[in-house]
């Protein structure tokens, strides 16, 4: 039922724990649709499951479901806590790993990072072509040089290394 719900809001970016979704057609899209692509943001959230919060995530829960039941539901999967060593530990925060619902969760969770930098994307979309970084190009330039791509850089590169002497 939460995949019903939330699915169809997720990012097409997106592409872990979902049906038809895997690393294979995440590389399949990157490759199709990032051909002018200079660097990309990759990041590994660091005990993700672990460090879900409770209340964060009711509350993303709670703006598409209505059926308080179905809250409750969740809430009791939430703190239902785990037997280590048959000792019972309460939890406070995180999903349970490996459980049915966890993978889903988990996404509706980092949905809403996915709309934060689709947000904060269109701030570095502006105009049409990269604007000109003199820096770059200097170093640049001195890369190919020494690579035996740009003769012409050798003029420049000898002027430099004089002025810096």
């Amino acid at each position: 039922m939460l995949e019903q719900i939330h699915e169809p809001i997720f990012s097409k970016y997106s592409h872990g724990f979902r049906p038809h979704r895997s690393c294979h057609t995440a590389l399949i899209q990157v490759q199709k649709t990032f051909t002018g692509v200079k660097w990309f943001v990759e990041g590994d959230i660091k005990g993700c499951f672990d460090n879900i919060d409770h209340h964060v995530l009711i509350r993303i829960l709670r703006k598409r479901i209505k059926d308080e039941y179905l809250i409750s539901l969740i809430w009791k999967f939430l703190k239902a806590g785990y037997v280590d060593k048959n000792i019972f530990y309460n939890t406070y925060s995180g999903c349970a790993q490996g459980s049915i619902i966890s993978p889903i969760l988990a996404n509706v969770y980092l949905n809403e990072l996915d709309k934060f930098v689709e947000r904060y994307k269109t701030e570095f979309d502006k105009g049409k072509s990269r604007k000109y970084n003199p820096h770059y190009h200097k170093i640049n330039g001195y890369i190919n040089y020494k690579k035996g791509v740009c003769k012409t850089y050798g003029i420049i590169y000898q002027k430099w290394r004089k002025a810096r002497q």
